[in-house]
């Protein structure tokens, strides 16, 4: 497993909506055996170490978009988000660091999925989205709607931002402040290389320069 530290202070709704999320934010490459750390988010917690950063179930209004912080249950979440996409759904996949077979950059899907296909998607890939903090994964919609789940574990909202209120009060958000922590650390575990090369040959997708 490595571990890529980042140190400066901000919010995420400013760090993820003002400069997006894209190769580079990631400052230190530190090797590790510390112990297996299996998720993407990590904080510094003094005598113990790295532990897991969990957001306390917020979401944020940032101009015209919003930032939605769970506390767990990522994919669930981005899941229930996306039945405000009108269908069909494109899938943008954003590799932030290269992979073994696959450069950084992104990947999209040629054919566009229905709600059903997008549901198997998330939830046969849900360990990979949740656990590695290499990538992005990007759902477009034809009326202009956009969801983003990040390396930050925060999914940024754009379109239907009242139906987006609606869905997260029912999964029991709250609106407020989303923090990132300092220092924080993105997780990436080689042992998924497998399961990010199966997502991408899943299906067609062409690599978009």
């Amino acid at each position: 497993m490595d571990v890529w530290v980042y140190w400066p202070i901000y919010q995420v709704a400013d760090s993820a909506l003002n400069r997006g999320c894209r190769p580079g934010e990631w400052s230190t490459m530190l090797g590790t055996n510390q112990m297996a750390l299996a998720f993407k988010l990590g904080t510094h917690r003094a005598g113990v170490g790295i532990v897991e950063y969990r957001y306390p179930d917020v979401w944020e209004l940032n101009g015209e978009k919003i930032v939605a912080a769970p506390s767990s249950q990522h994919v669930a979440m981005l899941e229930r988000l996306s039945t405000a996409l009108p269908d069909p759904v494109t899938i943008r996949y954003r590799l932030l660091e290269p992979a073994e077979g696959y450069a950084e950059g992104d990947y999209v899907l040629e054919v566009s999925l229905s709600r059903s296909e997008l549901v198997d998607l998330l939830r046969e890939f849900r360990g990979l989205f949740e656990q590695d903090a290499r990538h992005c994964l990007i759902l477009e919609s034809s009326s202009g709607a956009r969801l983003q789940y990040d390396e930050h574990n925060v999914v940024i909202c754009e379109g239907p931002l009242d139906a987006y209120r609606q869905i997260l009060a029912e999964a029991g958000l709250r609106e407020g402040s989303v923090v990132m922590p300092f220092p924080h650390s993105h997780h990436v575990h080689p042992e998924l290389d497998s399961e990010l090369g199966r997502l991408l040959t899943t299906g067609r997708w062409h690599r978009d320069p």
